[in-house]
């Protein structure tokens, strides 16, 4: 460390102090623990403990204070860091059901497959998993108008021709509680 040197330096005991029993200016002399006190409001016992806390004083104030360097919060930055990641993966995954909307039926089996669905959806166990889910729900999703004609209602124009026929040939009858699931209502 480089000393740093005052114009004015602090002068030595020997050169503020005169010798005892010196006559020389002896009524003008003052000690230097006096004149401490007046400029500083400190007391000090002795003139040579006056002269050590001025010493100290002055090494502390010219001392060089280094500043700390600034340091990062590591901890800070991989917290930020984390949950811009996080906040990366999410919009990935958000724009990836965007632009299929044929998986979102699908979402969580996705997840458990992995967190990258654009891969996800590559995987052959996958494929056959979505194929299933896919054709299962096909076959919930027949309405009444398309099921099968075996087990769906007569019309009521049929049931009219049909019960007409049965008048006429009572050996249709079988025939006509096969179709109509019930007994005729034959009104003469």
């Amino acid at each position: 460390m480089t000393e740093v040197t005052n114009p004015s330096p602090v002068p030595s005991a020997e050169q503020n102090v005169p010798a005892v029993g010196s006559t020389e200016n002896a009524a003008s002399a003052a000690s230097l623990k006096d004149v401490i006190k007046s400029a500083t409001g400190r007391e000090y016992a002795t003139d040579e403990d006056a002269l050590k806390g001025i010493q100290e004083t002055y090494k502390a104030v010219t001392a060089r204070h280094e500043p700390a360097p600034m340091q990062t919060q590591p901890q800070v930055q991989d917290t930020a860091m984390t949950a811009v990641n996080d906040l990366r993966q999410q919009l990935k995954v958000s724009d990836f059901y965007v632009n299929h909307p044929e998986y979102k039926d699908v979402k969580g089996i996705i997840s458990k497959f992995g967190n990258d669905p654009e891969q996800v959806i590559t995987d052959p166990e996958f494929v056959k998993t979505f194929n299933a889910i896919k054709l299962a729900n096909e076959s919930q999703n027949k309405s009444v108008l398309s099921s099968n004609a075996r087990i769906a209602s007569p019309k009521p124009d049929d049931y009219a021709q049909d019960l007409e026929r049965l008048r006429k040939d009572p050996s249709f009858t079988a025939e006509f509680m096969a179709k109509h699931k019930g007994i005729p209502m034959l009104a003469e």
